[in-house]
């Protein structure tokens, strides 16, 4: 008889409600929830690679116009386009700003670099180029992942270690993410039976 197949894991979105129960299981009992975010980490670097690999395949047999090219997405690149300008120039967002770089400067950035690559013996321009843009998307992606799992696992967390120890948000006994206002001057992840009067809950994205 031929042997049965093991029934594969089943891929769950991590930023899910059941993804965020899982993840607040895993931190709870001591486990590594890092890895549970991972794969989807690794989705959107994989997914950003292909689409700079692209950039980098356009006009195959014409260097000039290449650059051309990938220069005229840093000029008239549109705000939704961010990020991908400031890949284009080898720098993160973050990076951007810590060197005081305007977004008018960003062709001459763009120029720097390509001179300096070219500048290199025995470097093929387009795939240091593209090394740049992969390492500058990987910092930008990862970073951006960190703030999100964060942010998607504070009320979850915090809900759960409460309703731990006998406390019900129903009954009122704490209220999660709450907004700054008159009377508390910071963004609150939660608050046991606070005496606030007003308060405006964050909700989830």
């Amino acid at each position: 008889m031929p042997k049965k197949q093991a029934p594969q894991p089943q891929w769950v979105d991590p930023f899910s409600p059941a993804g965020l129960r899982e993840a607040t299981s895993k931190i709870l009992t001591g486990m590594n929830y890092r890895l549970f975010y991972e794969d989807e980490t690794r989705h959107k670097i994989i997914d950003t690679y292909r689409k700079l690999t692209e950039l980098a395949k356009k006009y195959p047999h014409d260097d000039e116009k290449w650059k051309s090219a990938i220069k005229e997405l840093v000029v008239e690149g549109s705000k939704e386009d961010a990020r991908l300008r400031q890949w284009l120039i080898g720098l993160t967002k973050k990076t951007a700003e810590n060197l005081g770089i305007k977004v008018s400067e960003y062709p001459s950035v763009f120029d720097r670099m390509m001179e300096k690559i070219e500048a290199m013996p025995e470097v093929h321009s387009r795939e240091m180029a593209l090394l740049l843009w992969c390492g500058s998307a990987t910092l930008t992606i990862r970073g951006s992942q960190k703030s999100k799992v964060g942010k998607s696992l504070e009320r979850s967390i915090a809900g759960a270690a409460l309703t731990a120890i006998g406390l019900a948000e129903s009954r009122g006994d704490f209220r999660l993410n709450i907004l700054a206002d008159e009377e508390v001057s910071r963004e609150t992840d939660a608050e046991i039976r606070t005496p606030r009067r007003n308060f405006t809950p964050i909700l989830p994205e």
